[in-house]
């Protein structure tokens, strides 16, 4: 969407941060036509696709050496996941036998299959498969290319090369641009994909790029080497900016710059013009991004989304496996304290064949804690004790997604009471006392917000999915996503009435907004006008937060 009179395209920020560079357009893909070939013809045919899939996967292995020489677990399991795909011999099976009957050529047989293939996962109802449409597409565009020009190198964008000045523009959201993007050193990345939950965007949070996803029409509007400036704190790309415009971001790069190169790693909160106290925690998707909520000063990780532990999804992970994780990012926050989310699968968090969220309307069922009290319970107890070792010494605190009632609070506790009684008899070491907290991101829970709190230790308010489950309108559905207006009045009253009540029973410290409303600094000065004093962000957005906290003034 272009905004009236200015050079400046609205998105949706998929990892915050600012970008000035010049524009690398990726091309639309390969033209496919449909060859025809005569029967003596198929065995080259055959012959040449299985090349091309062997160039795409030796890409692939490049990618993967990358993320090992990283250690980044999300991006390897990621990999690993796209290596079974491109493995598949019924995939590859199918287009041999295109070849063979239909007597067409590598290209089209390739290219009819990929696309019946993305027809019926953009069909099925489930979020995860209509997002793994990028990833077939993003395979099939690869091999495409090594057929049109065998000698390409795979790994740059289709045979293409950008550099450290590039920000990435694109109509899609590809494995294969992302990793190119990291190896080349670019600045940030646009999309006009609204596939904001697919593996391409997951890495480029995990790479902490700078980028925007659901920006309409960029490929019409933007060519080669345009300036171009990207504000993934304010969710806007400015293209072909005048002189002031550049001077005033390329200011706004170098103080953030600044204080992520700060060593001091002295944690600090933020205060408002007259001087009050604000709580500054980071929000992680996982252990890698421990060193940025350190450079950025922050007092402790207020939400540790554990859900990175779920990929390649060929299994759940062991105590072991989760208890190594956790034990690594907190004893590498130094004391600080560190929220660990139980696992919140479910509607539009699935993963795979592991667990799909069914039924007439996915986000109102099994999801969050209802799927692991009602389905899993095993997997919540195999969690808990991970989490509870985790704990052993450090300031370690538990935090369970998708409430609705007291009752489910309950039941995690007597889990957890359980779990600590195992290990306490198998002599294993754990968290002295483990506190708990729950997520308010229910409409039934944030009114009932008093008696939530009488049950644990602390609330975050997921303002995402509070927001779009009061409202009922798809924050992620451009038709009705502007009805979740957090300025209306019905949403400030919600929101003023948790902190409200909180507040009258003693307990507003033991509030936290974790939701993007806290990374976004618009919206920084309506949260502290209402109330809340603690704000988990994106470590990307804590500059841009603490200069707009400084700039609120709440009075005496």
């Amino acid at each position: 969407m272009t905004l009236a009179g200015e050079n400046k395209h609205a998105g949706k920020t998929i990892c915050p941060g600012v970008a000035v560079g010049i524009a690398f357009v990726c091309r639309s893909g390969v033209e496919v036509r449909r060859s025809r070939i005569s029967a003596d013809q198929a065995g080259r045919e055959r012959d040449r696709y299985d090349r091309a899939v062997q160039g795409v996967s030796a890409d692939l292995q490049r990618h993967v050496e990358v993320a090992h020489e990283e250690s980044s677990l999300d991006v390897r399991q990621i990999l690993k996941l796209h290596q079974l795909m491109l493995d598949d011999e019924h995939f590859h099976a199918a287009v041999h036998r295109r070849i063979e009957q239909q007597l067409v050529g590598a290209e089209w047989a390739l290219a009819d299959e990929a696309e019946q293939i993305s027809r019926r996962l953009e069909s099925t109802r489930d979020p995860y498969l209509a997002a793994r449409v990028e990833d077939v597409r993003d395979m099939t565009g690869h091999i495409l290319s090594l057929l049109s020009t065998p000698a390409s190198d795979g790994g740059t964008a289709y045979g293409r090369r950008m550099d450290r000045d590039s920000i990435v523009v694109s109509k899609n959201l590809y494995i294969s641009e992302v990793m190119q993007a990291r190896r080349s050193g670019a600045r940030g990345y646009v999309t006009s994909s609204r596939a904001l939950t697919s593996h391409a965007a997951i890495l480029l949070k995990s790479f902490n790029i700078p980028s925007l996803g659901a920006v309409d029409g960029i490929q019409d509007r933007i060519r080669d080497g345009d300036p171009l400036v990207l504000d993934a704190l304010e969710s806007r790309l400015l293209v072909r900016p005048d002189r002031p415009a550049l001077q005033r971001y390329r200011a706004k790069q170098r103080r953030i710059t600044r204080a992520v190169s700060s060593r001091r790693y002295r944690p600090r909160g933020a205060r408002t013009r007259d001087g009050t106290a604000i709580e500054l925690l980071a929000n992680i998707d996982h252990p890698n991004q421990v060193n940025l909520v350190l450079q950025q000063d922050l007092e402790g990780i207020g939400l540790f989304r554990t859900e990175f532990l779920l990929y390649p999804e060929s299994a759940f992970p062991g105590e072991e496996e989760q208890y190594g994780m956790y034990r690594h990012a907190v004893e590498a926050m130094r004391g600080r304290p560190v929220v660990l989310r139980t696992f919140d699968i479910g509607a539009d968090k699935s993963v795979s064949h592991l667990e799909r969220c069914v039924g007439q309307n996915p986000a109102l069922g099994m999801r969050g804690i209802r799927r692991q009290l009602l389905n899993r319970p095993q997997e919540l107890k195999t969690q808990l004790r991970a989490v509870l070792r985790a704990g052993a010494g450090m300031p370690v605190r538990l935090l369970i997604p998708m409430v609705t009632h007291v009752g489910e609070l309950r039941e995690v506790k007597e889990h957890l009471s359980a779990a600590e009684s195992d290990l306490r008899e198998r002599g294993v070491p754990l968290c002295s006392r483990m506190e708990i907290g729950a997520m308010i991101e229910v409409p039934s829970a944030a009114i009932s917000v008093v008696e939530i709190l009488s049950e644990v230790d602390f609330v975050s308010v997921g303002t995402n999915d509070l927001v779009q489950y009061f409202t009922a309108a798809d924050r992620d559905n451009e038709a009705v996503s502007h009805l979740a207006d957090v300025h209306s009045e019905s949403v400030v009253f919600l929101l003023r009435h948790i902190i409200r009540r909180a507040a009258e029973a003693g307990r507003r410290g033991d509030v936290t907004v974790c939701g993007e409303l806290a990374s976004d600094p618009g919206y920084v000065a309506l949260l502290l006008e209402l109330g809340y004093r603690s704000l988990s962000i994106s470590p990307a957005a804590t500059e841009a937060v603490r200069d707009a906290i400084a700039r609120v003034d709440l009075g005496p």
